[in-house]
């Protein structure tokens, strides 16, 4: 479902030069499932090499900062902050990486972070605890993305950044996760550190997120969404409901920038035009981007249209 073959070079597009030249990045060998869970974590094994050049190439401000624990795991961001200083609070952006719900690493959308970083935001981007055949099941990661934000708006004096201007990006499985954010607010709240803060987010971008769980019919798709949800659908649908984008939409549902390329034969790109209809059905406000490309946007005008819509969504949807 969610690519098993990820670019490093996923959203090279630092600056338009940058965009006409496209990154030499190895690509990233998938995680064979029975490795990741006896690593515990989404990082990736296999190329380390590549996740230091990724972090040469595209430094965060801050690596690897802890901003919660749960089952033992440390939960992990980076942070990448404009290199000027600003009297004003800055918008911030949670990124949420796909692969999933089980690979990868903050580090593979260390190229989009590096581009939001210099057009002003403060990026948090985020790992989530990965689910194994018998651990995380959903809503793990759910709550981890929700405990980033809640992290987020508890540390915003000392990262500068106002509150109540925090937008959500995420790919892939990552775009699932973002898309929740801006559609409910906390859902375990019995941390008492947090608890006063919202995880609920102001605007999301949605970049070839599944949106309809119950709609994925394939086996190879289902195997992965009841290795996710630890349930079958059949057996309980309300749950995987619960966990699709377009069943939780309400009037109330923050506005949303969706790219999705016509050509994704990993998420569908009917996924992507279902929500849309039920976004503006709902009277929510919505821009739709597509592309020409697949699930991940190789070409450089794919990463053209979803770099610099993303900027001009988010400063508009963040603005006082």
């Amino acid at each position: 479902m969610i690519a098993r073959k990820f670019f490093f070079c996923l959203l090279l597009i630092a600056t338009t030069a940058a965009l006409a030249q496209p990154d030499s990045l190895a690509q990233e060998k998938p995680i064979p499932p029975a490795r990741a869970a006896s690593a515990g974590t989404n990082y990736p094994p296999e190329t380390p090499q590549l996740i230091e050049a990724a972090m040469r190439k595209y430094p965060p401000t801050e690596r690897d900062v802890i901003y919660g624990t749960a089952n033992g795991t440390d939960l992990k961001l980076d942070v990448f902050q404009p290199k000027r200083s600003s009297k004003k609070a800055r918008k911030a952006v949670i990124v949420i990486h796909g692969g999933d719900w089980a690979y990868y690493d903050k580090t593979v959308l260390a190229p989009i972070s590096h581009y939001l970083q210099k057009h002003g935001f403060v990026v948090f981007s985020i790992n989530y605890r990965s689910v194994t055949e018998t651990a995380n099941h959903w809503p793990a990661q759910l709550d981890d993305a929700q405990r980033a934000v809640r992290w987020v708006r508890a540390h915003a004096a000392q990262y500068n950044i106002d509150p109540d201007h925090v937008g959500a990006f995420g790919h892939s499985a990552g775009g699932q996760m973002a898309a929740l954010l801006g559609e409910q607010d906390t859902r375990d709240n019995s941390d008492p550190a947090l608890a006063v803060y919202s995880s609920h987010v102001q605007s999301v971008v949605d970049a070839s997120g599944p949106t309809d769980f119950l709609a994925f019919k394939f086996p190879i798709d289902t195997r992965i969404l009841t290795r996710l949800m630890g349930v079958k659908a059949e057996d309980d649908p309300r749950a995987w409901e619960a966990a699709s984008p377009i069943w939780n939409v309400t009037p109330q549902t923050s506005p949303f920038l969706v790219v999705h390329g016509k050509n994704d034969h990993t998420v569908y790109y009917t996924q992507s035009v279902t929500f849309v209809d039920e976004l503006r059905k709902q009277g929510v406000p919505v821009k739709f981007v597509t592309t020409n490309d697949g699930h991940i946007y190789s070409t450089f005008w794919s990463k053209y249209k979803l770099a610099t819509n993303t900027v001009r969504f988010l400063r508009q949807t963040l603005a006082e």
